[in-house]
């Protein structure tokens, strides 16, 4: 229940009040994953009608384990998957279709239309398995290694979703995390029935673990409008992004509907802003008329505007900035985009720091790469950013070089724009 003392709104972490639309967030969840090799002719029939699986019949499974986010979290997954020809990523990582499998919690089960069941984690040590079926029963099962060190790896993909009414639409889904090989890698099929016979796998090709793991299911294009537009990994990143991002922000609607929330700013609900019926809510009327002038006048004008929420007695102000931010919005008529307000809540009791690193992962460099980017989209030459880094100049300028590649730059002062551009969201 929330509570209202003096200008603030108590609300419990982790509670939200409304189901929230797409796009989902997961934060610090964990996975297991492994690559298989079908027969193609059983797993055919499985797709949507018009779709076909990868001339090799590839796919695999996975077990998420998400405990916290936005919109589906507290929930776990485990559910084989097929790749499928057609919608790759523009990053080129094949599209992936969900056909089988079970979910535990009441919100996940709307998403991934799959059936209530259980999903078991167990790790000890370097060893890790997990285990899923219908309540009481183990219809297959996982277990591996995990060996060599872990590396922070981003992802953009495309998923094939059904709705309730059978229609096929694509979601862009991102990823942040700290992933490890998997070997030693076993699974097994452990019941009997049609599906699960078409299932079994002729091969292990792969095993895998992330730790530390940020999804954002990006909001459903309908295959239809392929031919027009294509889904928005860009934006889904981005919002992947948020999930890490050292500074409490939200993307909330012009009426103050939460979009997405990450988790710095559910801790700060209850310091002077909370959520109510999925909604961004002022316990004090000049705070919540201070909030809505904010979001509309940023909306009005495209342009960042910074504005306060006062605390009753001497608390500091909390510092709010708010910045239009165009993206894909679920349940609307096309053209689906419209601009929402990006809200970053600044808390002057509480130093924060903005690091641009992992951003610009998120927009395909390596760890290395994006450190390096930093420091040189901050100001420095290759020489100083090689002595910050430990690396020799010559090293420096060749990874630059394969970031103004990857980033389509062709200058430092290019560089500089969009480091400053991420920076500057959080000041």
């Amino acid at each position: 229940m929330n509570r209202a003392v003096g200008d603030m709104v108590l609300v419990t972490p982790g509670i939200h009040h409304g189901y929230a639309p797409l796009p989902h967030l997961i934060q610090r969840g964990s996975l297991l994953g492994v690559g298989l090799s079908f027969d193609r002719d059983a797993i055919a029939p499985l797709l949507p009608k018009g779709v076909e699986p990868t001339d090799e019949g590839t796919g695999g499974a996975l077990f998420f384990d998400a405990p916290d986010g936005w919109g589906l979290t507290p929930y776990r997954l485990g559910a084989f998957y097929l790749d499928v020809k057609g919608y790759d990523s523009d990053a080129g990582l094949v599209c992936r279709h969900y056909v089988h499998g079970f979910v535990e919690g009441e919100d996940a089960s709307r998403y991934h239309r799959k059936p209530i069941g259980h999903i078991t984690f167990d790790f000890d040590g370097d060893r890790a398995s997990v285990r899923a079926g219908p309540p009481g029963e183990d219809h297959f099962r996982l277990s591996m290694r995990l060996a060599g060190e872990a590396v922070s790896a981003a992802e953009a993909r495309n998923f094939l979703v059904t709705d309730d009414q059978g229609a096929s639409h694509l979601s862009a889904v991102s990823s942040l995390a700290d992933r490890m090989a998997g070997e030693e890698v076993s699974f097994e099929v452990l019941a009997d029935n049609d599906m699960l016979r078409r299932l079994r796998p002729r091969e292990v090709r792969w095993g895998r673990s992330a730790r530390n793991l940020s999804v954002t299911c990006g909001a459903w294009l309908p295959l239809g409008e392929m031919q027009r537009r294509k889904p928005p990994p860009d934006r889904a990143t981005f919002l992947s992004f948020l999930s890490r991002f050292d500074r409490a922000a939200a993307l909330v609607e012009r009426n103050g509907t939460v979009v997405l929330i990450n988790g710095r700013a559910e801790r700060l609900i209850g310091n002077g802003i909370g959520v109510a019926n999925g909604h961004l809510r002022c316990a004090r009327a000049a705070n919540q008329a201070a909030l809505d002038g904010l979001i509309a006048s940023a909306l009005d004008n495209s342009v960042p505007l910074t504005g306060r929420l006062d605390r009753s007695g001497d608390g500091a102000p909390i510092i709010v900035k708010a910045m239009p931010f165009e993206m894909d919005l679920p349940g609307r008529p096309l053209p689906r985009a419209a601009t929402v307000a990006l809200l970053v809540f600044a808390d002057p009791s509480e130093p924060g720091t903005t690091d641009p690193a992992p951003a610009l992962q998120l927009l395909g460099l390596t760890p290395s790469e994006a450190r390096a980017a930093a420091l040189v989209g901050q100001g420095l030459g290759p020489r100083e950013a090689a002595e910050e880094l430990g690396l020799t100049e010559n090293s420096v300028r060749t990874t630059i070089k394969r970031v103004f590649s990857k980033l389509a730059l062709s200058r430092q002062s290019e560089l500089a724009v969009l480091v400053a551009r991420i920076t500057s969201v959080g000041s």
